[in-house]
């Protein structure tokens, strides 16, 4: 009975760690996006800050 007890608690643990897991997943994948979206962003500004300065 004690086996059957701890393969439930490992279990019921290891999916605890994989909720959490996901969890941190989709923060980071929400961090990334949000860090490329700015970086596009400040990188098409600073493009066309250059250009406007070559204009005469």
């Amino acid at each position: 009975m004690e086996k059957v007890e701890a393969e439930e608690r490992l279990c019921s643990q290891l999916a605890e760690l994989e909720a959490e897991s996901l969890d941190e997943a989709r923060d980071y994948h929400s961090r990334i996006i949000f860090l490329v979206n700015e970086l596009s962003r400040v990188s098409s500004s600073s493009s066309s800050s250059s250009s406007d300065l070559a204009s005469p």
